[in-house]
């Protein structure tokens, strides 16, 4: 049966989640950040679950015959944190972006000036909700 997580539920996922032995802490499913929060649950027992949190992802645009290197990257530095200051205002807590292979290992050491941190090789996987469910 699936059904929404209870209260009850998060000791036997946050135990599922040791087992696992990933590294990445059990986040705080407290966080209303979280939308969806969903378990199977067998024989009375909770055996899996799944938890959706709400994060913004980054789209970039810059146009490079426009001014200097020097210009555009001081632009940029005050066009992040202007949006940092945003996304947080309207209660965000996480910001991410995916970047293009080919200009990723060139652009992290900007990436990582402007506060962005690699935080695992893991691939990224998405699905696009609006070609329908089910």
């Amino acid at each position: 049966m699936i059904r929404d997580l209870e209260n009850d539920d998060v000791e036997t996922l946050k135990a599922i989640h040791r087992e696992s032995g990933f590294d990445y802490g059990f986040p705080d499913l407290g966080d209303p950040l979280f939308l969806v929060k969903v378990v199977v649950e067998e024989d009375g027992k909770t055996v899996q679950g799944l938890a959706l949190k709400l994060t913004a992802s980054a789209y970039l645009w810059i146009d490079e015959t426009w001014g200097s290197p020097l210009m555009r990257w001081h632009r940029l530095k005050n066009l992040v944190l202007e949006a940092k200051k945003q996304a947080w205002a309207k209660g965000l807590d996480e910001l991410y972006a995916v970047i293009p292979p080919e200009i990723a290992k060139e652009f992290e050491p900007w990436l990582k000036m402007l506060g962005l941190s690699k935080d695992r090789d893991w691939p990224k996987y998405s699905v696009d909700l609006t070609e329908g469910v089910g």
